[in-house]
């Protein structure tokens, strides 16, 4: 990087990653790549709020199958 304007802001993105705030070293190859704490957070809200079977007829399936609607693309397997 060049400009001042293109460098990263290392502590915020180094912040987004709770493992990392260890004092260990993680020699990790890129299967064990540490998660984004926005990830982390999207998955504990499914399984907490909408681990459901979507096509029920009772609310908190409705509510799921209302925002798979919404994003078909969620399911779909992506091209390497």
């Amino acid at each position: 990087m060049t400009a001042s304007d293109d460098q990263i802001d290392q502590t915020y993105v180094q912040s987004q990653f709770p493992g990392l705030k260890s004092d260990w070293v993680f020699f990790d190859n890129a299967g064990g790549s540490q998660t984004v704490r926005g990830a982390i957070d999207r998955i504990t809200e499914f399984l907490t709020h909408r681990d459901v079977q979507i096509g029920g007829s009772y609310d908190v399936s409705l509510a799921a199958d209302g925002r798979a609607s919404r994003h078909p693309d969620l399911g779909k397997r992506r091209a390497p």
